[in-house]
């Protein structure tokens, strides 16, 4: 099926396996980052409302 090239190498089977098992982590580790990324815009907006919130709250506390 493969014909060995000038340098006498021919893939083998194992070898097209490393590389789809590589690919395939490499995709899933992809994917926990994109959502670790989204976690922590989420996590920043969360913040920031409740800075917000604390803010206002604590300010209607002390004059009222």
């Amino acid at each position: 099926m493969f014909a060995e090239s000038a340098s006498g190498y021919r893939p083998t089977m194992a070898t097209l396996l490393i590389v789809l098992l590589l690919l395939a982590l490499l995709g899933v580790l992809g994917a926990v980052v994109e959502g670790v990324l989204w976690l922590a815009l989420i996590a920043a907006v969360l913040v920031a409302a409740g800075s917000v919130f604390g803010w206002f709250k604590f300010r209607s506390w002390r004059t009222g």
